[in-house]
């Protein structure tokens, strides 16, 4: 490895010029951009992003598009990346601030630490949600799992697999020679979660920092929130065998009716329009849950995966309206 290279910075990418040069922007604006490297791995871009990526001190790799998968593409990150640290993002994320890596980096003074991972925030846009607006209510929280036994197997408690659920390829660090040694899996879903638990079941840690922020958005349709929320529950279950109930339906769609109602910011047509978005949301997570759990209760479990395989061919996408695919 590099001495000068401190980070390496992976992004997958495709076609993602209308977000990509606002994350490349935020890395190098990083207090810590000295030291930091940016791997793009493209599959297959036809709308510039290449040519855009390379105005910019980027290590740039391509690979044909049928090649792509989440878990074995970041692995070839890790292995061309120089870093003792590998950073994973998407391509329209962007920094919240200029100590994105500044704060992810220093919970690795810890020698158990594997991986740090942050949040997904949303900007104060009128294009984006406002119940998804971030909006601290509480001091922010560093949180840290690891077993202290792992020989004992891994649990499936519903608090650990929110925990894990949380785990977010988006905004998130790791030592480059825990990755070597405990690859992301070949798959087109849910490689960040489940590395998660199998970095947990090698009895290392994991921190949640809630400081190390990215902004993030997708525009939802009913098919997105539904396939992507069915291919959840699928890989769940497959890995853990529990399917975890999404918060109840109704009170759901009161709170968003209450917290759209005291927006004093946004006209009366606007908080219809969004609580209708809203409900739309709530509803395809529910039909995905409902359906799976109907699906395991009344039939064999291989029926289970024929759905999954027959709803969500690839990895779900998002409105193509609003954001570019996702890598």
């Amino acid at each position: 490895m590099s001495d000068d290279i401190l980070i390496s910075v992976v992004i997958p990418v495709k076609n993602g010029i209308a977000t990509l040069e606002a994350l490349l922007r935020g890395v190098w604006s990083q207090t810590l951009a000295s030291r930091t490297e940016i791997v793009i791995i493209d599959s297959g871009s036809t709308d510039g992003s290449i040519e855009l990526a390379l105005t910019y001190p980027v290590r740039m790799h391509e690979i044909p598009p049928a090649e792509f998968n989440h878990g074995r593409t970041r692995n070839l990150g890790v292995e061309i990346s120089r870093g003792e640290f590998v950073v994973m993002t998407v391509q329209d994320a962007a920094p919240a601030d200029d100590q994105w890596l500044e704060r992810m980096l220093r919970h690795f003074d810890d020698p158990e630490v594997a991986g740090v991972c942050g949040w997904q925030i949303t900007p104060h846009d009128p294009d984006k949600n406002p119940l998804q607006w971030y909006r601290p209510c509480t001091k922010p929280r560093v949180t840290r799992m690891q077993h202290p036994d792992p020989s004992e197997g891994r649990s499936t408690a519903g608090s650990e697999l929110r925990y894990l659920n949380g785990w977010d390829d988006v905004t998130a660090m790791y030592r480059r020679e825990i990755l070597l040694r405990i690859p992301f899996r070949d798959t087109m879903f849910g490689e960040d979660f489940i590395w998660a638990s199998d970095a947990l079941s090698h009895g290392l840690a994991l921190i949640h920092d809630d400081l190390a922020c990215v902004n993030h958005y997708h525009s939802e349709t009913f098919s997105y929130g539904f396939q992507r929320q069915l291919t959840t529950f699928y890989h769940h279950h497959e890995f853990y065998g529990i399917i975890l109930a999404p918060s109840p339906f109704w009170r759901r769609i009161g709170q968003a009716a209450w917290h759209l109602a005291r927006h004093n910011d946004l006209p009366w047509p606007q908080k219809f329009s969004w609580m209708v978005y809203n409900v739309q949301i709530i509803s395809s997570q529910w039909a995905a849950f409902l359906l799976s759990k109907a699906t395991l209760l009344l039939l064999e479990r291989s029926w289970f995966t024929r759905l999954h395989q027959t709803v969500c061919k690839s990895a779900p996408q998002a409105s193509p309206r609003k954001k570019p695919v996702e890598r």
